[in-house]
């Protein structure tokens, strides 16, 4: 069985100029095998009001989020008063951090609930 030259690392040891026509069509199909492109593109909100309508929520509602901490990282670009968000990303954070809320919550109220003296009848 013959093995290709990209099997026994001969290609990457090869100079541009010493390369052959299959040899470079070989590497070529590797680097674009690789380098897949992502199956969606990256969708982008200009502004607080784009986002909050890609969210499906109010304006007020992304502020409280920004200032919170929550979609800091979705933050592409910020120049003066003007935000562009990765939506996805920050849909990502959201629904994490709501996750933590909602777990957080639930050990407060039942160590309150653990904490609170028992009575018999």
């Amino acid at each position: 069985m013959q093995t290709t030259s990209t099997e026994d690392g001969s290609i990457l040891g090869k100079l541009l100029m010493q390369m052959t026509g299959k040899d470079l069509l070989l590497l070529m199909g590797e680097l674009r095998e690789s380098h897949t492109q992502p199956s969606q593109p990256v969708r982008f909100a200009y502004g607080i009001q784009e986002l909050a309508s890609e969210l499906g929520c109010c304006s007020t509602t992304v502020y409280y989020l920004m200032k919170k901490g929550t979609i800091k990282q979705a933050v592409i670009s910020h120049v003066g008063k003007k935000y562009v968000f990765d939506v996805e990303m920050a849909r990502r954070l959201i629904a994490e951090d709501g996750m933590a809320s909602r777990s957080q919550a639930r050990s407060a109220s039942a160590s309150s609930q653990s904490t609170a003296p028992k009575t018999s009848w």
